[in-house]
């Protein structure tokens, strides 16, 4: 399979972010599921769904209209895509049409908390990009980690918001409590992290996890200290 990004979809996914999220979303097994939180106008959606047309996309989101004007300016700076195509008084129309074709999304309009889901269907991979303040970050990570399978991989943006990294580390705390050991991974070339059990982890996917990403990538221990910060091995130079 190849990897298919289409830069044009409205959003604030770079290039490099779109690529691995793709990458990922191709290691998801046939007939494998994967939920975004948070899709705006589906630009991350894209990328997964059309990188994997053997799974299932399942895109949550309140898809709640707003004004192009009240976007902050310092966000517009890192605006990606078609800004034209980006009708934000008409979002979840502007998301049908950004991926239209694309027949493996399910779409969910409700709150991240709240969506319906069935407790039988198990999460290969879960994307966090909904409300990125501390408490909502963390109920979305207490709601979705028991959808979970076994050797699922969480992700999420904006890993330079410190109301994210409170979060998972918060989060960390339940998990320590459920016996689970939790790693947390940045890429440094971008703003994606990931949450994997285990320093063996990956392994169940096949695959060298750190190997995806060329810039190297940091391991956090999330500890009662805070954040530890170990370069991982397998891309140093």
């Amino acid at each position: 399979m190849s990897i298919k990004v289409n830069l044009e979809v409205p959003g604030w996914s770079t290039e490099i972010e779109l690529m691995v999220l793709a990458r990922l979303a191709q290691l998801v097994p046939d007939g494998g599921t994967i939920v975004e939180l948070g899709t705006l106008a589906g630009r991350t959606a894209y990328a997964m769904a059309a990188s994997n047309p053997k799974v299932k996309v399942h895109c949550v989101d309140v898809w709640e209209n707003f004004l192009k004007s009240s976007i902050p300016e310092p966000s517009l700076m890192h605006f990606s895509g078609d800004i034209e195509a980006f009708d934000t008084e008409n979002i979840y129309e502007c998301f049908l049409k950004q991926v239209e074709g694309l027949d493996n999304i399910v779409p969910h309009r409700g709150k991240t908390t709240e969506v319906p889901w069935d407790s039988d269907e198990k999460i290969d991979l879960l994307y966090i990009d909904a409300d990125h303040d501390e408490e909502p970050v963390y109920q979305d990570l207490l709601k979705w980690f028991p959808r979970m399978k076994r050797n699922g991989i969480i992700l999420g943006h904006d890993f330079n918001m410190g109301s994210v990294k409170r979060a998972l580390a918060r989060f960390s705390h339940e998990t320590d409590k459920m016996g689970e050991y939790m790693q947390l991974i940045n890429i440094p070339s971008c703003v994606i992290w990931a949450y994997v059990r285990g320093t063996d982890h990956a392994k169940s996917w096949g695959m060298d996890f750190t190997s995806l990403f060329p810039y190297g990538c940091w391991h956090y221990p999330l500890t009662e200290a805070g954040f530890g910060k170990k370069k991982s091995e397998a891309t140093e130079s």
